[in-house]
């Protein structure tokens, strides 16, 4: 029987929504055979998951009590995932096994003498090796050019904002206009700015992105009908045809080169370039 394109591509869909099904329900039973082994009742996960805050005391109470603080975690996995917050959910799975790994003869029940554990940072004790952070090196690949090369062959990094280099598309090496602006953004119609027809628009900013807390960060890219790239440190966030995209990064506190390269394809310009803290790592209370 032959089986046109559209059949072929339905009959794929199919097959891929039944491997996932089948993964989202294995990771169900094994939750609930890990709730069952520490005697958690379903009924009960919710009002115990509730009743100590998130990531308080897991390494000294999971010490003195490894089987209550094992069955909390658990409690708050499987809540995660009823919620569909898949990774959240992993997240306390792989606090839970944690326990197993830590070395409780180095950690006192004498609360004056483990005051000192309160700094210990949350990825230091319980992300496994196998679960690695979403940092530039874990996560993104790295160029070597940018086109920063050849409009700002000095390199130069403003202090403050970021220097913007407006282009014609059909002379990309020449710089139009140059300016600092505060943010990463730009839009207009036809060829209200500088004179660039706006299908033939480039802009390339750079500037220091200023991290204070280190945490997970929304990188997201707003843009109309064009492509272009988004770069920490050389490293390629963000890289896409039309409209728009976003991707998450863990980042340090400490300044870093962002760069934003942009080329529209339309008659109106309408791009923005953000970089936002979604989530900062909390210590151990």
């Amino acid at each position: 029987m032959n089986l046109s394109s559209f059949q072929k591509i339905v009959i794929l869909c199919a097959i891929t929504a039944l491997v996932m099904l089948a993964v989202i329900v294995g990771a169900i039973y094994n939750l609930s055979q890990q709730i069952q082994q520490s005697q958690i009742t379903k009924a009960s996960y919710t009002d115990k998951a509730q009743q100590t805050v998130n990531g308080t005391h897991i390494l000294t109470d999971g010490c003195q009590n490894k089987v209550k603080t094992q069955a909390h975690l658990y409690e708050e996995s499987f809540a995660h995932l009823l919620d569909a917050e898949f990774r959240e959910s992993v997240r306390k799975v792989a606090l839970a096994r944690t326990l197993d790994k830590i070395n409780c003869d180095t950690v006192s029940n004498n609360k004056e003498e483990i005051k000192d554990v309160k700094k210990i940072k949350v990825k230091e004790v319980f992300v496994p090796q196998e679960l690695e952070l979403p940092t530039l090196e874990n996560k993104f690949g790295k160029t070597q050019t940018t086109w920063g090369d050849y409009l700002n062959p000095s390199h130069n990094i403003p202090t403050n904002g970021y220097d913007a280099y407006f282009v014609n598309s059909q002379q990309p090496k020449k710089v139009i206009d140059k300016r600092n602006l505060p943010k990463i953004a730009i839009s207009y119609i036809s060829n209200d700015f500088l004179g660039i027809p706006s299908e033939l628009f480039q802009g390339y900013w750079v500037g220091k992105l200023k991290i204070k807390e280190e945490g997970y960060y929304k990188v997201s890219f707003k843009k109309s009908w064009g492509t272009g790239r988004i770069l920490i440190d050389k490293y390629v966030i963000l890289e896409s045809g039309r409209f728009n995209t976003s991707d998450e990064v863990y980042l340090q506190p400490k300044d870093y080169i962002l760069e934003v390269e942009y080329q529209n394809k339309r008659h109106t310009v309408d791009m923005s370039a953000n970089v936002d803290l979604i989530k900062k790592l909390e210590l151990v209370e």
